[in-house]
């Protein structure tokens, strides 16, 4: 018999964000100061909760004394970044949305 992979022992480290209209879950791996993860959600629209948006992005990113920015490709080169904070348990994230 063979257990369960460990997540935690394989460096992955995961945040789950819940919001009135859905879920946000971010995962990453950390290899020293580099972070490779997913960013993955599902979320009803305000204007029709009927509906359900479903999407994963891929990010790198870096972390360092409790910083933490994480970087989205958007094509053609263009980039969104997320910058935040993370404390024992606790990631807070800023970022700018398509109306500012």
């Amino acid at each position: 018999m063979t257990s369960a992979p460990n997540p935690a022992a394989q460096g992955l480290s995961g945040w789950l964000a819940h919001f009135t209209n859905g879920v946000r879950f971010i995962q990453w791996v950390q290899t020293g100061a580099d972070l490779t993860g997913t960013s993955t959600s599902a979320l009803t629209p305000i204007d029709d909760p009927t509906k359900l948006q479903q999407g994963s992005d891929a990010f790198t990113g870096t972390v360092s004394e409790g910083s933490v920015t994480l970087t989205f490709p958007e094509g053609l080169g263009a980039v969104q970044t997320w910058v935040g904070t993370l404390s024992a348990e606790k990631l807070t994230l800023s970022f700018a949305t398509s109306g500012g």
